[in-house]
């Protein structure tokens, strides 16, 4: 183990970073990791052998990517409320229903994200629901063998999106 002996909080707009000054044997050395807010991640299943995709820009990698829907959890909301948010905002759909299926700390050696991960039947089309500013988003039907296809073939990387469908297809057996 370490001790703490100093921390520094640095916000960069959206991110908020921890700098710790850590001692361990005698030695002194920096770790710093990113601080997020808590988020969730969406499997919208249209059938139980469809599944809607989200193609989105992503401006970190300078490409579009396949996802399933996810965002931030704000102060205050709890993660199915969030789900349902997002469902809407970035699908178009009402969640009809919405299993919890547990959560995941995608990058937990650089940032303190932890993501809770649902699967959800979609309903009908949901009514005033509007993009974030920055959000490029198109939809994309697939079936469930051609997601896993797109999986394997590293298509859709969506690294909380591919837990999600671990912890799914765990939970069907």
């Amino acid at each position: 183990m370490y001790h703490v002996i100093n921390t520094k909080q640095h916000d960069v707009h959206r991110f908020h970073i921890t700098i710790d000054q850590i001692e361990k044997e005698g030695k002194t050395y920096t770790f710093s990791y990113a601080n997020f807010l808590d988020g969730i991640t969406v499997i919208p299943f249209l059938s139980d052998n469809e599944v809607l995709l989200l193609r989105e820009y992503r401006h970190a990698i300078k490409s579009w990517q396949y996802q399933f829907p996810s965002g931030m959890i704000e102060p205050g909301e709890e993660p199915a409320e969030t789900a349902r948010k997002e469902i809407a905002e970035e699908t178009g759909y009402e969640c009809v229903d919405l299993i919890y299926l547990g959560y995941t700390y995608p990058s937990f050696g650089s940032t303190t994200e932890k993501i809770h991960l649902f699967a959800a039947k979609l309903g009908a089309p949901a009514k005033n629901c509007t993009k974030e500013a920055l959000e490029e988003i198109t939809t994309e039907t697939v079936s469930v063998e051609k997601l896993e296809a797109m999986m394997n073939e590293n298509q859709f990387t969506h690294a909380a999106g591919l837990v999600a469908w671990l912890k799914w297809k765990i939970r069907e057996q």
